[in-house]
């Protein structure tokens, strides 16, 4: 899964026989992005808890700020055995993992690179793959674009053009800014210039649920390859395809007994209902 600022908090404690006993899930910024208000991730990552032997209760967190102390209690007051963190609470994983060694802290958004910390577990997600396996789904429904902004790593852009350039006969996306963070009017206009030109897809890598793009993509006839989409799943026939972190399999990965210092979660490409190919209305 890619990095937002927030954090995300997974704790468990045993119990006295063979299952675990607690498992909280600080709620934020993030996680609100991740879910776009459903419940369904929530359902998986319970699920996961409790085939691993935690018995899973969730804790909101409404702000960054708040994130700390509510840790510090959960730790101190529940006996967390198993504490998952996203940025920026990840990146004091050492300072948490001093003062108790007797939990194991699973980070995810940091490098997956082991960090010689005993009780620490990195969760990443490679999506390359991913990016060029959609890149060739959407060059198969037609001419692609590419919305620029900030969020996206190079590296992912980069494969998607790669998946999009290996479909015979299809020509590099073409590309456009659209602010950092993305400017509405700007991706308004872009989408517009865009399909008068004859552009069937854009990667882009909308905010919260995505629900605003997907509404210009409506009034256009576009559809998209997206991220992070599939919880809430608005407008699906403007998706074609949205790149998934199965967030709930990685945390579980982690909880398995004799897991690694860096465990790399499972990543998915799926499918919207948008159409194999989408012609610009006409008349525009």
């Amino acid at each position: 899964m890619h990095a937002a600022p927030a954090v995300l908090v997974l704790a468990g404690s045993l119990a006295l026989a063979s299952c675990g006993r607690l498992v909280v899930l600080a709620d934020s910024p993030w996680w609100s992005a991740v879910t776009a208000g459903s419940p369904r991730l929530a359902v998986q990552v319970t699920g996961e808890a409790l085939r691993h032997g935690y018995v899973p209760s969730f804790v909101a967190v409404a702000a960054t700020e708040d994130a700390r102390e509510r840790l510090q209690g959960a730790l101190e007051n529940r006996r967390a055995a198993v504490v998952v963190l996203a940025p920026p609470a990840s990146l004091d994983a050492r300072e948490y993992a001093a003062r108790y060694p007797e939990a194991t802290f699973v980070l995810v958004g940091t490098p997956p690179a082991d960090d010689g910390i005993a009780n620490t577990i990195q969760l990443a997600f490679d999506r390359t793959e991913a990016f060029r396996e959609a890149g060739s789904l959407a060059a198969s429904a037609g001419q692609v674009a590419v919305l620029l902004s900030d969020g996206r790593l190079a590296r992912e852009t980069e494969a998607f053009t790669e998946g999009v350039l290996a479909v015979p006969g299809a020509s590099a996306p073409v590309t456009r800014f659209v602010g950092n963070p993305p400017d509405p009017d700007l991706v308004k206009a872009a989408v517009a210039e865009l399909r008068d030109a004859g552009t069937a897809v854009f990667l882009y890598r909308p905010t919260a649920s995505g629900a605003a793009f997907l509404d210009v993509l409506a009034a256009t006839g576009g559809s998209a390859v997206v991220e992070d989409w599939a919880a809430a799943r608005p407008r699906p026939a403007q998706v074609l395809a949205s790149i998934e972190d199965d967030l709930a399999a990685g945390i579980g990965a982690c909880l398995a007994r004799g897991s690694p210092a860096v465990v790399y979660g499972p990543v998915r490409v799926v499918r919207g209902d948008a159409p194999a190919a989408s012609a610009p209305k006409a008349g525009r």
